[in-house]
């Protein structure tokens, strides 16, 4: 039953894999049907998303990692360079602060490169706030003022439109 309701998905997306996938499970390679339906979901540009989605369905998935964050010695500091861009309105800026501060490894900075436009009023005042005080509105050049101020073992660059799980930075 899975495999036919997963089979129906695909076809109305990618067709041409769904009738693929049909004819080996026809034929008796149900191995292999399962294969091309996983590939074909896979393929899609949804799967991140459902992926996400399915990962964030688990709360209990934390847990572990908490526990095993308690028992490190040694909590490296990780450097979070975000550019604020004049393009990215305040509402998504505050969802990817917020997508930060809920962040269940607890040692990491976030380095704000603002743009030529303002800046929303929350970027200054969030914990752990290195401001960068050249303001910029090339991708590039933001990167290259946040890798000068960062001051972490390792840095992470996030995109405009990225948003964090709570365990992305573990």
């Amino acid at each position: 039953m899975r495999f036919a309701a997963s089979l129906l998905r695909l076809a109305l997306r990618r067709p041409r894999v769904a009738a693929e996938a049909l004819y080996w499970h026809i034929t008796g390679k149900r191995l292999r049907a399962r294969n091309m339906v996983r590939l074909g979901h896979a393929q899609s540009r949804a799967a991140y998303r459902e992926w996400i989605r399915q990962r964030e369905a688990l709360p209990r998935a934390l847990e572990p990692a908490r526990a095993d964050l308690a028992t490190w010695d040694n909590l490296p500091l990780l450097s979070v360079i975000l550019h604020h861009g004049a393009e990215e309105s305040a509402a998504a800026f505050e969802r990817r602060i917020a997508a930060l501060t809920a962040q269940i490894y607890p040692a990491w900075e976030l380095v704000l490169v603002p743009s030529r436009a303002s800046l929303p009023a929350r970027g200054a005042e969030a914990p752990r706030v290195t401001l960068v005080s050249t303001r910029t509105d090339h991708p590039i050049k933001a990167l290259t003022l946040g890798l000068a101020a960062a001051t972490g073992a390792y840095v992470l660059p996030l995109g405009e439109d990225v948003l964090l799980s709570p365990d992305a930075l573990y």
